[in-house]
């Protein structure tokens, strides 16, 4: 309360990326699944408060752990399903999409490049975020110096506050003009898509753990692949082996091949006849 009172997007965000923790080890998972949410609603906030795409960038660093957490807790909770639950399945698919859109959406500056946005409301922003960007400089100035209650610090913390009001206003203008051009709007995954007999195997390799789906028209498929070092220490080791082609036996890296096949392949395999 006090970091949203006082405009402090970033600090509020990290925040909320730890209280999800804090209420899973209390056993307090729905309320830790809604704490996620809220955290990359926060983190879409701070994202495009930005105009530097290199400033927005760095917001995947604090809300890696929140999608990273989320993986865990619905792989958890699949596991818990017998690793029948389809649903559980595609909502952790999602999560995995969702925090490669947050990336992809900051490479091509979605909000920059939206159609039918004015440019004006493009350069008002950018002036407003310059005046912001000032106030909360000086009114970190004045609290070096001065209580909460001085007035000079009351009439900064009201100037930010109209100020994030108007740069609210234009970010939803351009969210929604940048959804609609990039179709990037939060609809869910639609398997129809897939054609018969086709299927779509997709990798998460997470901080502790990798996890993989097999979807087709007719399922998704998640699977654990055990821990993600693993296979990052045999991938290595098959890419230095075909390196070093000209020095490396074919036994050799033929085992290396088959080392991380082992890890990232048969594991799916039973997902994948026919």
């Amino acid at each position: 309360d006090t970091y949203h009172k006082s405009g402090a997007a970033a600090d509020n965000l990290s925040a909320w990326v730890e209280l999800p923790r804090i209420q899973r080890l209390r056993g307090r998972t729905e309320d830790a699944f809604a704490s996620l949410d809220q955290a990359l609603v926060l983190a879409e906030e701070v994202r495009v408060q930005s105009a530097n795409p290199e400033l927005r960038a760095t917001v995947m660093q604090p809300l890696r752990p929140v999608f990273e957490l989320r993986l865990e807790m619905l792989a958890q909770r699949y596991a818990a399903s017998g690793q029948r639950d389809a649903k559980i399945a595609l909502q952790a698919l999602t999560t995995a999409e969702q925090a490669r859109m947050r990336a992809l959406q900051d490479f091509r500056s979605l909000d920059v490049s939206a159609g039918g946005l004015a440019p004006q409301r493009l350069q008002q922003r950018q002036r407003l975020y310059r005046e912001l960007a000032a106030r909360r400089f000086q009114l970190e100035a004045q609290l070096a110096r001065s209580p909460a209650e001085d007035p000079r610090v009351v009439a900064l913390r009201s100037e930010i506050a109209g100020l994030r009001q108007q740069v609210d206003r234009i970010n939803a203008e351009i969210g929604t003009a940048g959804a609609r051009e990039a179709g990037v709007e939060r609809a869910a995954l639609d398997l129809r898509k897939i054609p018969a007999n086709d299927a779509i195997v997709e990798y998460w390799l997470g901080e502790g753990r990798a996890l993989a789906w097999v979807v087709s028209r007719e399922r998704v498929v998640m699977v654990d692949l055990g821990s993600s070092s693993r296979i990052t220490d045999a991938s290595r080791a098959f890419h230095t082996a075909l390196r070093s082609f000209g020095v490396e036996p074919l036994a050799a890296r033929l085992k290396t091949g088959e080392a991380l096949h082992q890890l990232v392949v048969q594991p799916l395999s039973a997902h994948l006849k026919g």
